[in-house]
């Protein structure tokens, strides 16, 4: 089940009791390449339409079109061979809307039982069910209506796509709900946590300054919120409310601050590093998040930067969520809203990605999923910033 990183109850499993499947590292290894790829996505948006790393290392960068001028020279800065790709005919946000009308469409079919993930694959779609028995038979004809829905879409640039439908035990969660005493952001009223806070942002074109947290963690001002430092005194004060989205569109909010706050994410429980970049993800890089109820940070490679998890609420409705990238390493609820980033080593400066959405839990119980298996979605941290009309702060400060 796929779980929001909110809040989390205890359990009688913590990380430690999976010794050699949670990767616990002093410092996020740079996927070389990763922030030249991330320029060209910045900077040629209307061009862009996948990149990929080989397995020596090497880069693939593909344009919708011909080759823009000055790609390659990007690229090449980073000392990694290139290969470009060119007339693919779709640029990367084509992707968005397939991939969230696959994941609805795929938990139609399945007739609103499971939780679902679409994800694109280079020039196809993946979709997971989490379901391990799920008949064959059953899951071909999901397989054949998928495929005939994505062909048939004669006029989109991703027609023709071909759609991979496969199983996987466990559901999909926000990972925010019950309770994890502790975590940064709690309700000021009960005392009891809900939420990781990530990077401090700027309002856009206004002086407020405050944090960036998952959508999820509160959809309206029902309770003050309040912000536990992690640093120093840890003193703590009440936050404003101000904005939040937890649709199709993404996941992500933003409170601000009656103080001052330093331009930097948290790495762990005690200590944090100042951001040097923002950008989105790229895929196959090293990404690592950190929640507070897990007390740690894992790291995991990027499957793919627009992907959407579509869950089965317990009344009967469903959720699915957008402007996401997926992630293979494990969440816990409480950790919601967390930073997502990739740095040199601890304490140095580091590229800001995106914010904790949700987790891959194991069936029924609050125990997140582990190793090869692992998968968190994140919102991309661009996405982000439009949602809530703000801009993270980086070194030296906002």
């Amino acid at each position: 089940m796929v779980a929001m990183a909110g809040l989390a109850s205890p359990t009688s499993a913590e990380p430690g009791d999976a010794p050699g499947q949670i990767q616990r590292v002093d410092g996020a290894p740079v996927t070389p390449g990763a922030d030249e790829i991330g320029r060209i996505v910045e900077e040629f948006p209307s061009d862009f339409s996948y990149s990929k790393f080989t397995e020596s290392g090497d880069i693939v960068v593909a344009f919708a079109g011909s080759e823009p001028e000055g790609a390659r020279e990007i690229l090449e800065s980073s000392g990694l061979g290139v290969t470009i790709v060119t007339d693919t005919g779709f640029i990367e946000s084509d992707l968005e809307a397939p991939v969230l009308a696959l994941g609805q469409e795929a938990y139609r079919s399945l007739g609103l039982a499971n939780d679902v993930e679409a994800r694109p694959d280079l020039q196809s779609f993946i979709v997971t069910v989490y379901d391990e028995d799920l008949d064959s038979t059953r899951l071909d004809e999901v397989e054949r209506t998928l495929d005939a829905a994505t062909t048939q879409r004669s006029s989109s640039p991703v027609a023709g796509f071909r759609v991979d439908v496969q199983t996987s035990e466990g559901d999909i969660e926000p990972t925010s709900w019950d309770r994890a005493g502790g975590t940064w952001l709690v309700n000021a009223n009960s005392g009891n946590g809900f939420c990781t806070s990530s990077f401090v942002a700027k309002r856009v074109n206004s002086a407020p300054v405050g944090v960036l947290t998952a959508g999820h963690c509160q959809t309206s001002p029902t309770f003050p919120v309040k912000y536990y430092k992690p640093f120093g005194s840890h003193e703590s004060y009440n936050l404003e409310f101000f904005s939040s989205t937890f649709a199709s569109v993404g996941d992500a909010a933003f409170f601000r601050s009656p103080r001052m706050m330093d331009a930097w994410y948290h790495y762990d429980y005690s200590s944090g590093a100042p951001v040097r970049l923002v950008r989105d993800p790229v895929r196959d890089e090293t990404v690592c998040r950190f929640g507070r109820v897990s007390e740690t940070y894992s790291c995991g490679k990027v499957l793919a930067t627009h992907t959407s998890w579509t869950r089965r609420n317990s009344d009967g409705t469903s959720t699915t969520i957008g402007g996401v990238f997926s992630v293979n390493t494990f969440s816990r609820k409480g950790d919601s809203g967390g930073p997502v980033f990739t740095s040199g080593s601890v304490g140095q400066n580091a590229v800001a990605l995106g914010l904790n959405s949700a987790g891959r839990f194991v069936s029924n119980t609050d125990v997140p999923v582990y190793g090869d298996g692992a998968r968190m979605w994140a919102t991309r941290i661009k996405h982000a910033e439009s949602l809530t009309g703000t801009r993270v702060c980086t070194a030296p400060g906002c």
